[in-house]
């Protein structure tokens, strides 16, 4: 999925790279993290939910549930693994906020005519990786729990919760009361119930938070697993 410019590669404008990385992260969440045929827009309104999900290219993206297997067992595997499509996700995220920002820089005048709509759309979904990027580390850890009972794994998901939970607000507090944003290109599209998504996605942490916390003080010793970077 690798999207960045390469040696050789005439340059891009800003603009339709942002619309590129947007793709990339559209085509990323369906092959790594989307179930099926999702219910919600935020593809598991609860974290035992989406801690089931697998994708849709299990040739490619190590599901969430083996990732914690392979974990447990202390073995290794070929495939994508959950930590690195998340870090693939805030990577994508990132550059597309860096495009807008040059675009932004730009005099009005030099803007596409429908800048507005289309930078409330890129915007949106860089929140949106963003959460996915955080989701994802938090269904390993509740998996982990889940495999190993033990709690500090799953106060290590409730934590991760959170910082999703904080960011799928700024994306609620982004698009206001749009359901549905097209920006650029029809496969370019945001849809959902954001604000009724959020609160089913605050009863869930306070779920998971009145299982957790506060927490006992020999959890905050304990190891839990945390993510390697490439």
């Amino acid at each position: 999925m690798g999207l960045g410019l390469h040696a050789g590669e005439p340059s891009v404008p800003p603009l339709t790279a942002a619309q590129r990385d947007a793709h990339a992260v559209f085509a990323l969440l369906a092959a790594a993290v989307a179930a099926p045929d999702p219910a919600h827009p935020s593809l598991g309104a609860t974290l035992a939910l989406y801690a089931k999900n697998s994708g849709t290219d299990a040739s490619r993206y190590e599901g969430l549930e083996p990732a914690a297997r392979r974990i447990l067992a202390g073995t290794t595997t070929t495939l994508l693994a959950p930590e690195s499509t998340s870090q693939r996700l805030f990577d994508l995220a990132e550059s597309m906020l860096a495009h807008l920002r040059t675009v932004d820089a730009t005099r009005p005048d030099l803007q596409p005519a429908d800048f507005a709509t289309t930078s409330l759309g890129l915007r949106a979904t860089a929140h949106l990786a963003r959460y996915h990027a955080r989701r994802l580390l938090a269904a390993v850890h509740y998996n982990l729990f889940l495999r190993g009972r033990r709690l500090a794994e799953l106060y290590a998901a409730t934590l991760d919760t959170k910082t999703a939970l904080d960011t799928w607000s700024e994306l609620v507090a982004l698009l206001g009361t749009r359901d549905t944003v097209t920006f650029g290109h029809p496969a370019l599209t945001l849809r959902g119930a954001w604000g009724a998504e959020l609160i089913r996605l605050e009863f869930d942490y306070r779920d998971l938070e009145a299982m957790c916390c506060p927490p006992d003080e020999s959890w905050l010793h304990e190891k839990v697993w945390s993510p390697s970077r490439n």
